[in-house]
């Protein structure tokens, strides 16, 4: 069940949670927290290349959720020891929780855009 993978990826184990993802999101692919969890899975067992697959999969599902966004950031930050990979999410969010980080930056709490870009070289 879901409550049993979350309960395995917030305690960390990534090799409980991480099928337990893969037959949910097998049974209800439009699922994008499914996807997501995959990809917390991935970057707990240091497999940030799969982990970004797995946020911009949950991205094509749910373009709104400002943590998939995020993860996608975390996952492109923690695979920078691999070359090659180039992308762009731009994404349009309710400012919601974010509101106070955005009022403490002086910047605006409504029609807020999220920008990713990351761009790595080859070695």
């Amino acid at each position: 069940t879901y409550a049993m993978a979350y309960h395995w990826l917030q305690a960390g184990e990534f090799d409980k949670a991480r099928p337990a993802f893969e037959m949910l999101w097998r049974v209800c692919p439009d699922q994008a927290h499914f996807c997501a969890g995959l990809a917390q899975s991935a970057l707990g067992q240091n497999e940030p290349d799969v982990a970004v697959s797995y946020f911009l999969l949950a991205l094509g599902i749910d373009e709104n959720n400002a943590g998939y966004t995020l993860g996608l950031g975390r996952a492109f930050f923690e695979d920078a020891d691999q070359g090659g990979r180039q992308c762009l999410v731009h994404q349009h969010i309710d400012a919601g929780s974010f509101a106070p980080v955005l009022r403490s930056l002086g910047a605006s709490t409504t029609g807020t855009d999220c920008y990713i870009s990351a761009t790595k070289g080859c070695r």
